[in-house]
């Protein structure tokens, strides 16, 4: 199996160090990976988010299963309508949550604090 793993975090290390134990394992691609990530896998370079880039590369070389880590390609549109391939990656939900700490931590909020929104208009406010 040809798997192509997007992110280049600690995340994504440990993800691609365990992908690799795999016996059913032919291939791990890891885009754009980091230093860790070459030592058990080949490091790609194209950012994990350039969705043309990743689909022709996943294309071109086959790729059975793409992984993804980070929180952002998973957010956005990932398609790759001409070929059907399985897709694993963070639960939305805690993608979701993650969107709303680090919108928290931009607008410098208590990222322990919370507000009950009960009807439409104070969610809109917020």
């Amino acid at each position: 199996m040809k798997v192509l793993l997007l992110g280049s975090g600690g995340r994504e290390h440990a993800l691609a160090w365990k992908i690799a134990q795999s016996p059913k394992i032919e291939k791990l691609y890891i885009a754009p990976g980091n230093a860790g990530t070459s030592a058990v896998g080949e490091n790609v370079a194209i950012k994990a988010t350039d969705f043309p880039a990743l689909k022709a590369f996943a294309l071109e070389h086959k790729i059975d299963m793409i992984v993804v880590g980070p929180e952002d390609p998973l957010v956005q549109v990932f398609s790759t309508s001409s070929k059907k391939m399985p897709l694993h990656g963070t639960l939305l939900s805690s993608v979701l949550l993650q969107k709303v700490r680090n919108w928290k931590a931009a607008k410098n909020l208590p990222r322990n604090s919370c507000c009950a929104i009960t009807s439409l208009p104070p969610a809109i406010k917020a």
